[in-house]
């Protein structure tokens, strides 16, 4: 049985949330039906740690960039199923919101070795986040949820 740990992710954005700086699990991800799926930056709790202790260990573990500081912000909790895992979980999401020139700085970082550290960081516009709802299964440990409920709550 696979298994699923609480968590923290961060939804990173510019400040009109009409792109994403997301992470694409990579093909070393051990679970091979998860690969290539799109996922958040951040990662699984450890034991007695707090999700906002979680969440800036883990950017700091998977991203270095140069002058620019990814400040997590508590958005909210989701309880969700497990997606390619048998167990559901629960999550908190961050959010961070970059201006448009730092968010076109970090463009221009990810494109460099060595900033990102864990899969695959990748720039999306909200039109193909929204299309790629259409199917799920694109999305790691049901994530799509979580896409969609920002998106919702941030509609322009």
């Amino acid at each position: 049985m696979t298994s699923i740990h609480n968590g923290a992710g961060i939804i990173i954005t510019n400040e009109n949330y009409s792109k994403f700086f997301v992470q694409r699990k990579d093909n070393t991800y051990p679970l091979e039906s998860c690969r290539l799926c799109i996922s958040l930056f951040g990662g699984a709790c450890d034991p007695g740690e707090q999700s906002s202790d979680t969440i800036v260990r883990e950017i700091n573990e998977e991203l270095t960039f140069n002058d620019i500081k990814i400040r997590p912000t508590f958005w909210r909790n989701f309880h969700l199923p497990g997606g390619q895992f048998t167990n559901s979980y629960d999550i908190d999401i961050f959010s961070c919101f970059l201006s448009q020139e730092k968010f076109d700085a970090l463009s221009l970082q990810i494109q460099k070795p060595n900033v990102v550290h864990e899969g695959i960081g990748e720039i999306v516009n909200r039109q193909q986040l929204c299309k790629w709802f259409d199917s799920p299964h694109l999305f790691f440990a049901s994530l799509d949820n979580v896409f969609k409920a920002f998106l919702s709550d941030h509609s322009s």
